[in-house]
């Protein structure tokens, strides 16, 4: 039968060396554990299990509700189903939630995790990551809410054999993603097995997408020591969306890349998260954008990059002060059809920008996307490419105030087709290498 449900309401709740657990061991269900306290809530291990391999048995929906005070999980919560759907797992306090390792983990669906703090702040990193997976469906979308503070976390995953889900992290102040941390939202169908640790895998699903990943902040945004991928192996991958108020530093930011899967273990348990590893075979890329409101941007912790097979959206850095960037590409690499490069759009309201690295927008067989740079002070960049078998894209680069100077090459290049044209503008000089448009059957307006 089904495992009972825990229902704890209380004023307050200090129970952190405690193993609060509902398990299911044949073909009922695991219970449901809800506490509820007007003050603070501290917890220890949380488990709810349905351990049934053969037969559908889902693990239940785990919620801890603060009215007015803090929230410490001190050790990890996980609903899990060997053979069916995994219960959502939600956190809400009025003020500091901190948190442990995560995870829901569903054979059939994952549950999605909410953590959301009213006007505290919120801390994941005492644990090892947040985690939800699903291995027959798409997975729960994950989400960490400081309405009005703070949030530092470390990895967080959402993977599925279909769609990953949508990661979302929103703080009215501060985000910081500790060092050494992945982002990760994936899709990887278990169709070779022979990376995989995990319990046997249902039949091949069809392509699954990558998921959203969401950060905005009030204030600061610091993840220049983590790295944040969406992708599939064989679908799309999905959107990523940096905003701040103030200043953004990143790492690694990859769209479409291969995964393997990694058993880690939870309580007594396991749950399955992506690794990367490879690229991808098919899908489109999406956008990455990243947008400063009043500050600056600094992209030089790891590269930028949009690829897939069938196409590549653009890749759009926006600040009102200084961008400083490391090595961004977007690249389209079909090598049996044309597919289209993303563009890539870097734009200062009132600052400079520095290319630190090369800029890159390439088509193995169709057309390159375009390279607009746009400052109102000095610009500096290195090497600046668009190549497309069909046709290179066009390159401009503009200082409405300012002086331009390349350390590097300026090229639009199109093997078979015609190259784009290249433009540089800055009313106090222009100090350039080499800059040219070559296409086999038209080169482009220099």
């Amino acid at each position: 039968g089904d495992g009972g449900s825990i229902n704890i309401k209380t004023g307050e709740m200090n129970a952190p060396k405690s193993t609060i657990s509902t398990k299911s061991d044949n073909v009922g269900n695991a219970g449901t554990i809800n506490i509820a306290a007007q003050e603070n809530i501290t917890t220890g291990i949380l488990t709810s299990e349905a351990n049934n391999k053969t037969k559908k048995a889902d693990g239940g929906r785990i919620s801890i509700i603060s009215e007015r005070g803090k929230i410490n999980a001190t050790q990890a919560i996980q609903s899990f189903s060997n053979g069916g759907n995994a219960g959502d797992v939600i956190l809400r306090g009025q003020t500091d939630i901190t948190t442990n390792t995560i995870s829901s983990h569903g054979q059939e669906q994952g549950g999605q995790i909410s953590i959301t703090s009213e006007t505290g702040n919120i801390d994941t990193s005492g644990g090892n990551f947040l985690a939800n997976y699903s291995g027959e469906g798409n997975a729960g979308d994950l989400s960490i809410k400081a309405l009005q503070g703070n949030i530092t976390t470390t990895g967080i995953y959402s993977y599925a054999d279909l769609d990953g889900g949508q990661i979302t992290i929103k703080a009215g102040n501060n985000i910081n993603i500790k060092d050494n941390s992945n982002i990760i939202s994936a899709s990887e169908p278990p169709r070779d097995s022979s990376d995989s640790t995990s319990l046997p895998s249902p039949p091949p699903l069809g392509d699954g997408k990558g998921g959203d990943i969401i950060l905005e902040a009030g204030n600061n945004i610091n993840a220049r020591n983590a790295s944040i991928y969406s992708g599939a192996k064989d679908g799309d991958t999905g959107r990523i969306e940096i905003r701040a108020e103030n200043a953004i530093e990143t790492g690694p930011i990859d769209l479409a890349s291969g995964f393997v899967r990694e058993q880690k273990k939870v309580n007594q348990k396991f749950t399955l998260i992506p690794k990367p590893k490879g690229e991808a075979t098919q899908g489109v890329a999406r956008d990455i954008i990243l947008r400063s409101n009043n500050s600056t941007i600094d992209t030089t912790g790891g590269t930028i990059n949009s690829r897939s097979p069938d196409g590549t959206g653009d890749i759009i850095l926006n600040a009102r002060e200084n961008i400083t960037t490391g090595k961004l590409e977007a690249s389209a690499l079909n090598p049996d059809k044309p597919t289209t490069g993303g563009d890539v759009n870097i734009t200062s309201e009132q600052g400079e920008i520095n290319a630190t690295q090369n800029i890159e927008t390439f088509s193995e067989q169709g057309t390159a996307g375009d390279i607009n740079i746009t400052a109102v002070g000095q610009i500096q960049t290195n090497n600046i490419l668009s190549q497309g078998m069909e046709r290179g894209g066009n390159i401009q680069v503009k200082s409405k105030r300012g002086e331009i100077q390349s350390r590097g090459n300026i090229d639009s290049y199109s093997e078979q087709g015609r190259g784009g044209s290249v433009k540089v503008d800055a009313p106090e000089g222009v100090n350039l290498a080499n800059v040219s448009s070559y296409g086999m059957t038209e080169s482009g307006d220099l």
